[in-house]
């Protein structure tokens, strides 16, 4: 560490083989300390320096170099945020899952391309908590991208904040919200979808009929007995499908008084469901 910061001294020295050497040095020692003082370099005046130092960072793109390149991420000029995020992503350590995902907001196009690029290479379980935590930051690009990174990775657990996020303002959001609770299949998600039929929200109601219908699971039919009842339509329909997917003879006690439902739609799809039964 010494050498490092004897080297990084030398960087700012104003004869430039002097400077190269040092570039070089840090290079070939490969210690993260020497990223915070080759970074800067990536501004310099002259082209060789700046060519030297891309090309000495491009050696440092190991693990234990996450830290000061994430550092840089939020505080360096754009050229450097964008290399910084570019590195995270070819480091592919799960630890750059949060500075990338914050960088999603940056305020530099270049810089957010970089981050989003990079952001798909770091995608890891060890990752999910940073996600989890993403879900609720101001950004709403931030929200839609870290939704969707945990459908991809199957995290049931998340699904309470899939539904919360469906009803989002921001159309991107609420679409990936969408998007990742329908990759999740889990059998351990009857209880959440369940709860999920009491919903204020008809829209929810509806989406969680149709993934009990799609988990296929007798145990989720108490819950499907009280949408049975709900006020709105498509909610009921969707029960009614969700009994004809279970395929459980049993429901057909619950479902036949629906053959005297009001809506019409209701009565045919309750006739479909017992031709299933």
């Amino acid at each position: 560490s010494a050498a490092v910061s004897g080297l990084g001294k030398r960087v700012t020295d104003l004869r430039t083989p002097v400077r190269l050497a040092a570039i070089e040095a840090l290079a070939l020692i490969r210690h993260p300390d020497g990223v915070p003082f080759l970074l800067p370099l990536l501004m310099d005046k002259e082209n060789g320096v700046k060519a030297a130092a891309r090309g000495a960072l491009d050696r440092l793109r190991i693990p234990e170099a996450v830290p000061p390149l994430a550092r840089w991420l939020r505080k360096g000029p754009p050229a450097v945020r964008k290399y910084a995020a570019e590195s995270l992503g070819e480091i592919g350590s799960p630890a750059g899952a949060w500075p990338l995902l914050r960088a999603l907001a940056d305020p530099d196009k270049a810089v957010k391309a970089a981050a989003l690029a990079s952001s798909d290479k770091v995608r890891d379980a060890w990752a999910i908590p940073d996600y989890r935590a993403a879900l609720r930051h101001s950004s709403a690009t931030v929200r839609a991208y870290a939704v969707d990174a945990l459908g991809r990775l199957l995290d049931w657990e998340s699904l309470p904040e899939m539904l919360r996020l469906m009803r989002a303002r921001e159309h991107e959001v609420a679409s990936a919200a969408r998007s990742a609770a329908e990759k999740i299949r889990d059998l351990r998600t009857v209880a959440i979808l369940v709860d999920a039929l009491h919903h204020k929200d008809a829209a929810i109601r509806e989406f969680a009929a149709m993934r009990l219908g799609e988990l296929r699971e007798s145990q989720a039919m108490e819950g499907l007995k009280y949408g049975l009842g709900d006020p709105d339509t498509r909610v009921r329909m969707a029960c009614v499908e969700a009994f004809g997917k279970i395929g459980n003879p049993v429901a057909a006690v619950s479902l036949l008084p629906l053959l005297h439902d009001p809506t019409t739609g209701v009565r045919q799809t309750v006739v479909g469901a017992l031709d299933r039964l």
